[in-house]
């Protein structure tokens, strides 16, 4: 019903009784990789199996590593990410973007002067943390990847 969560074993108990007696010493090993360990899971070979093309590929265009809104001021970063280069150089999600490089920035502007750099470059950054302004040179990331899923072809 609405609201009420999975046990722990839960998931694991419903894929099991799906899957039959035949099915459960293989599916066993699965569930245990994939829930518990943490090594990439064959995702293309799962979803050809199930009759989809999988593809991830580098999305095009360096990234600061970090989830971006429009401020009225500038950019906000919503989320800085793990490992991220905006992490890396101290900012911090709630600090508002004014400059890249010397130049003003908006969402639109940040994502055009992000485009005529290369992942691996620094970047100089002026942004607001509440009233004080702060400089960090960020190491551009290469972006996250464009996960596309498609039928095979009959």
């Amino acid at each position: 019903s609405a609201g009420v969560g999975v046990p722990e074993n839960g998931i694991e108990a419903a894929v099991l009784a799906v899957g039959g007696p035949a099915l459960r010493p293989r599916l066993r090993a699965f569930l245990r990789a994939a829930l518990d360990g943490t090594a990439d899971l064959p995702l293309r070979s799962l979803f050809k199996h199930a009759g989809y093309t999988l593809s991830m590929v580098p999305a095009s265009g360096p990234d600061l590593g970090a989830r971006t809104a429009a401020a009225p001021d500038g950019v906000k970063l919503t989320h800085v990410l793990d490992g991220g280069g905006a992490q890396a150089a101290g900012l911090s999600a709630g600090d508002v973007i004014v400059a890249l490089n010397g130049l003003k920035v908006s969402l639109s502007s940040l994502d055009k002067q992000l485009e005529r750099t290369q992942a691996g470059s620094r970047v100089q950054v002026h942004a607001f943390r509440r009233d004080e302004l702060i400089v960090r040179q960020v190491q551009l990331g290469k972006g996250e990847l464009e996960v596309s899923l498609k039928p095979l072809a009959v």
